[in-house]
């Protein structure tokens, strides 16, 4: 080949040789420790240690075809850039679940270009292409909104809502933070409005094991039905719908800039099919979200803003562009009935509400909070966690609060379960070992069918990890401090 240097004629020759030995399946019965020396076209691979001695197993995938190097079927490399091991293996951890994942912390050079490979995004379909024009038409304005501006009384409830979102992105990390390449297989609807659910204020119901035990048992119930679910067409997704009176719209992306505009285009179209002269529309695509308003005929919007893409973005101990993202987040969907609650003629005096209110337990306030305003003010303001009646919010991301069954004071601190480095050892064991005391979030119905694969045990994931809160309890002592108790003592409250 006219032109070609000896190094490249060498490197051809070695690209030869490694493609001549390249079997078209896997040889099941091979020892699985030979297996790193096979090269074959299947479409998984199986699992080996990572190092020696090591307890878990992981597999390993070079395509050829894509340029990318899998570890562990969520944790992708572009394959002409690989990082050096040392750095690579720095960047790989396990989320909440305990499943592997890259850890949000990975220079984004690694992340984007193996995802765009694995699952590029497609050019605009007729309809969206439609959307586009009527953005165009439409002449838009982009407006800065932003989550400040809460009312004080639902502090509480925010501040959970942080925790939950935050919990359950570090819980599901191994599949969100891969959306994107898996976005034809996930039921996205569901990841998405659960997602959506952990980030609203007063959305999210923290209870103990027993009602967590339920819970298990009729999702495990479902679990065949949730099989055959997930075989349907993905023609059957559903990509829009409403909460808490906002029209969500599910996107694949947001930061290219045609995708962006026909997604709003769509907005004024539903708006103008359902005659609707106030619409407010949240743009989803988990990595960023996006407010628009369609008012009398005009149309604003704001820029895409990161949130699952600014996770774990750190500087200097601050994320500000991922708090002030949930911030608005937050503030769109926030409780409906929440407004209003302050100016009110009722037949009975406040504070007679108010001492109704105190002679409630979780189930019974719940009720009570649908019958009047007040009442329902007085539970947004007063959430639960567990058995614990949250009062207000302390220092540290705390909460002050009562025990149900005694009303003696606590001081409680909400803690989920993060994403940790593989290299963490001390930390892993810690997570699995130790004894901890921990409150559940209630999910609409998320299952996460990513899990039912080749190299992962068919059945509901654990549910602690992924719903599981660890919860620190802190009694107050007769010389009026906090002292932090043990989990076995929570546990005999």
């Amino acid at each position: 080949m006219p032109g070609v240097g000896v190094v490249s004629l060498v490197w051809l020759a070695e690209i030869r040789i490694f493609l001549e030995q390249v079997e078209d399946s896997v040889n099941e019965g091979l020892d699985w420790h030979d297996v790193p020396n096979v090269l074959s076209r299947s479409s998984y691979a199986p699992s080996v240690n990572l190092e020696v001695g090591d307890d878990y197993e992981y597999s390993y995938l070079y395509d050829l075809d894509r340029m990318v190097f899998t570890m562990d079927e969520r944790i992708h490399f572009p394959l002409d850039n690989l990082p050096h091991y040392n750095e690579w293996l720095s960047y790989i951890g396990e989320d909440g679940s305990e499943a592997s994942c890259i850890l949000p912390s990975t220079p984004e050079v690694y992340r984007v270009l193996a995802i765009d490979r694995l699952n590029p995004i497609k050019s605009l379909t007729s309809s969206e292409q439609a959307d586009l024009k009527l953005y165009e038409e439409a002449t838009p304005q982009i407006s800065l909104w932003h989550g400040g501006g809460a009312s004080h009384l639902l502090s509480s409830a925010r501040n959970i809502a942080k925790v939950t979102f935050i919990g359950f992105i570090s819980a599901r990390y191994a599949t969100i933070s891969i959306i994107n390449a898996r976005y034809d297989d996930l039921i996205l609807e569901d990841l998405a409005m659960e997602l959506l659910a952990s980030a609203a204020p007063a959305a999210s119901m923290l209870t103990d094991s027993s009602d967590a035990d339920n819970w298990l048992w009729e999702m495990e119930s479902r679990l065949s039905k949730a099989k055959r679910m997930r075989s349907r067409s993905r023609l059957e997704r559903c990509n829009t719908f409403w909460f808490r009176g906002r029209l969500i719209v599910l996107a694949r992306t947001l930061v290219m800039e045609c995708h962006f505009k026909s997604k709003i285009g769509f907005v004024v179209r539903r708006a103008r099919e359902k005659g609707l002269r106030e619409c407010t529309a949240l743009l989803w695509s988990v990595d960023h979200v996006a407010v628009v308003v369609v008012a009398d005929g005009k149309v604003s919007h704001s820029p895409a803003i990161p949130i699952i893409a600014a996770y774990g973005k750190e500087v200097g101990g601050f994320n500000s562009a991922f708090d002030s993202g949930l911030e608005l987040m937050m503030h769109f969907l926030s409780p409906v009935a929440a407004n209003g609650g302050n100016s009110f003629d009722a037949c009975l005096p406040l504070d007679a509400f108010l001492r109704i209110m105190d002679f409630t337990d979780k189930s019974t306030s719940t009720a009570l909070a649908r019958t009047a305003k007040a009442l329902r003010l007085e539970w947004l303001k007063h959430p639960w966690i567990g058995p614990f009646l949250v009062s207000g919010p302390s220092a540290n991301d705390g909460f002050f609060a009562h025990f149900e069954k005694t009303g003696q004071p606590f001081k409680i601190i909400m803690r989920p379960f993060r994403c940790l480095p593989y290299m963490d050892d001390d930390a892993k064991v810690e997570r699995r070992e130790e004894v901890k005391y921990v409150v559940y979030r209630l999910p609409f119905r998320y299952i996460d069918y990513t899990r039912f694969s080749y190299f992962h045990m068919q059945g509901v994931p654990e549910f602690e990890r992924i719903h599981g809160y660890e919860l620190q309890v802190e009694e107050l002592t007769a010389e009026g401090e906090y002292v932090c108790l043990p989990p076995e003592s929570v546990f005999r409250l």
